[in-house]
């Protein structure tokens, strides 16, 4: 490939999941609501792109919690554009909506559906439940006027095929953005562009349609910057990113994504991108230095993820699973 041809096709999006992802972890307390709106004007005067508000579907006190960031973004005509986790279920797509009708703000609905072999595995799926499960989940989401952004957790580790028929069919219900996901921080550099620019070929080209696609990485490897990168000059719109205070990862895997202070500057130096963050501010997101003491939780081992490798062993599988999910990583 050309060197000049190593740069993104566009301006770089950044949505931040700190107020959401950036929670899953034995490490990090839930901060308070005031904490979460202050957290949110650092965004703002960052120039983020978009932010994840959270979970609504998680019970009350997540709904309380976005409901306050949203009025928030309302009150004082905030820039930045708002999104909501939600499993590929009515349950957590209706609180998105209500909160919509409640605060007046346009709230893009991340649906999220788990992808991999292994996953399929632990849970009994069948690719027939994926399909219809992404069917269902998205027309209604669409039924209630909200925006989707389809997400497949895991999809680097996934057969392309799948990967294929899921986006395909979210593009299809309605949904006008993608999400690929590096969850277990697997993927290479090299094969976070080959994923890329597969799902650019096989499945947003033939859609017609305008497709925003984004990356969202971990960096259980340390390759969640360099592989950001390569999905960028592969052909991504924008990145998933959390905050930490001037590191780029912590401890946990649930919190290695790339860390937008150090990681846009880096990419904005090597790919001349137009990247809208300039400066941090100082006080840079302050929950996270209030509690550093790591402390393993109950919370933390009914993760999906430990479940699936306590199944996996204590059923003693024999087949090899260390050869599923290689058909990205190069």
């Amino acid at each position: 490939m050309h060197p000049a041809s190593l740069k993104p096709v566009g301006p770089v999006l950044l949505n931040d999941e700190s107020l959401r992802d950036g929670l899953q972890s034995p490490s990090v307390r839930d901060p308070s609501i005031q904490e979460k709106i202050e957290i949110l004007h650092l965004m703002e005067e960052l120039g983020i792109n978009s932010l994840d508000l959270g979970l609504p579907g998680a019970g009350p006190r997540a709904v309380e919690h976005v409901e306050a960031l949203a009025r928030e973004v309302v009150s004082h005509k905030m820039k930045i554009r708002a999104n909501c986790a939600a499993r590929t279920h009515r349950n957590d797509i209706r609180p998105i909506a209500d909160i919509v009708q409640k605060t007046g703000l346009l709230i893009e609905a991340a649906a999220f559906l788990g992808s991999s072999p292994i996953r399929r595995y632990t849970e009994g799926w069948t690719d027939d439940f994926l399909l219809k499960t992404t069917e269902s989940a998205v027309e209604y989401a669409v039924s209630l006027g909200l925006p989707v952004m389809y997400v497949t957790e895991d999809t680097s580790r996934c057969d392309p095929e799948t990967v294929k028929r899921l986006y395909s069919t979210a593009i299809n219900c309605g949904a006008r953005a993608i999400v690929i996901c590096d969850t277990a921080g697997h993927a290479t550099p090299m094969g976070a562009f080959a994923l890329v620019r597969f799902v650019l070929d096989e499945v947003v080209k033939p859609s017609g349609e305008t497709i925003r696609v984004d990356w969202h990485g971990h960096c259980d490897r340390g390759l969640a910057i360099a592989n950001a990168m390569a999905a960028l000059v592969a052909g991504a719109n924008g990145l998933d990113l959390i905050f930490r205070d001037r590191q780029p990862f912590l401890l946990s895997d649930r919190l290695q994504h790339e860390a937008p202070f150090q990681g846009t500057l880096g990419i904005r130096a090597k790919l001349g991108s137009e990247i809208v963050v300039s400066r941090a501010p100082d006080p840079l997101v302050l929950f996270y230095r209030q509690s550093a003491t790591v402390k393993l939780s109950s919370q933390a081992l009914s993760h999906p993820r430990s479940v699936m490798i306590h199944k996996l062993i204590r059923e003693r599988h024999r087949r090899p699973i260390h050869r599923l999910g290689q058909h990205f990583r190069l």
